[in-house]
């Protein structure tokens, strides 16, 4: 058996476009439909920006966070393409994040929690 570091193990993947990331991010939609039409929105953790992208097409205005740099330049790409100017994505960490207290109307945070050393910090950082 190899022998492998534990610092040098990667936590997850991102799975793009398959059953298990369209089925929760229909639950996700189905949820924020119900209740708000409108508003903002924080991704924590938004990955490719393909849920961002969704809403945003809906009417939502959203905020894509994510502390990964190639998931910022992807969600960024994938935001341009789309001609969507009420997204806005950058890099940044969930545990103390830039915004200021009771921005946003609805935060949305999936498949994020568990990749995060720290997940009480950003569960209090959720709350403010």
């Amino acid at each position: 058996m190899q022998k492998v570091e534990i610092s040098k193990i990667e936590y997850g993947y991102m799975e793009t476009g398959g059953p298990r990331q369209i089925f929760r991010h229909n639950l996700i939609i189905k949820f924020i439909r119900k209740i708000m039409k409108e508003g903002k929105i924080l991704d924590a953790g938004c990955g490719d920006g393909n849920l961002a992208v969704k809403l945003g097409r809906m009417g939502y205005n959203v905020s894509g966070v994510d502390n990964s740099e190639k998931s910022v330049l992807l969600a960024k790409n994938r935001v341009e393409k789309c001609l969507l100017n009420n997204i806005v994505i950058q890099k940044g960490n969930l545990q103390r994040m830039d915004y200021s207290n009771g921005i946003f109307d609805a935060l949305i945070s999936g498949e994020v929690l568990e990749h995060l050393k720290e997940d009480t910090a950003a569960i209090r950082e959720f709350n403010r």
